[in-house]
């Protein structure tokens, strides 16, 4: 296997940190079931994951723009606030994982992390602390906070800054094909993971390095431990 030597490593949430189809189709089936559309199944929903949850909603209910679609975002929002994880778990080994990378040191010091999402922060900031996830990441970039989202290259530009890093000397882990091309874009590594909502766009995209399990990033990344 490749073998990589970041300065930080950048995590992507859904699909790649945490299990959480269930509850993104739950908001979404809320949302539908209450205009009246048909309800989806998670394999459905999972494929139309991403890009954010407006783009979800569209996705989901068909509408491209307009009062009814702010009002069914907001609704889909304001559930999924409210219901974070219900059914999401961490996916197996990272919590092993992460605390064992929080403590690892790269050739310029302490390795750092952060997570770099497409889903909105309220969500974000509840799945991670109801998960006991936010402990580990010195940073964590949601959809509002830059202007343009994954897979353009400025959140990972952004996180980078947050870092004090080069881009360039970043790894971005992720499960879609959003991941892969922001990391490429920014000309950091690249590690498509293959347990995730989207294995085949993911791959597709054509990553650096593929791995089929989160611990194996302990082998993969060049890093000591204390």
């Amino acid at each position: 296997m490749l073998r990589l030597q970041p300065l930080a490593v950048v995590f992507d949430l859904d699909g790649t940190l945490i299990d959480s189809g269930r509850d993104i189709a739950a908001a979404v089936n809320h949302v539908l079931f209450s205009s009246g559309r048909t309800p989806l199944s998670v394999q459905a929903v999972a494929r139309l994951v991403g890009d954010g949850s407006y783009a979800l909603v569209q996705r989901a209910t068909g509408l491209h723009a307009g009062d009814e679609l702010t009002q069914l975002h907001a609704r889909f929002l304001d559930y999924y606030t409210q219901h974070p994880a219900v059914y999401t778990t961490a996916y197996p080994g990272v919590h092993a994982t992460l605390h064992a990378l929080r403590s690892a040191r790269s050739a310029s010091g302490r390795l750092k992390m952060a997570v770099c999402t497409n889903k909105p922060r309220a969500t974000t900031a509840a799945v991670l602390q109801q998960l006991g996830l936010i402990q580990y990441f010195d940073a964590v970039h949601a959809a509002e906070d830059s202007v343009n989202r994954k897979p353009h290259p400025e959140p990972l530009l952004r996180v980078a800054q947050l870092l004090g890093v080069d881009a360039a000397a970043m790894a971005m882990i992720g499960d879609g094909p959003q991941d892969v091309l922001c990391g490429k874009g920014a000309s950091a590594m690249t590690v498509g993971v293959t347990y995730g909502l989207r294995p085949t766009e993911m791959l597709q995209s054509c990553p650096d390095v593929v791995i089929d399990a989160f611990p194996l990033l302990l082998d993969l990344l060049q890093v000591t431990f204390p």
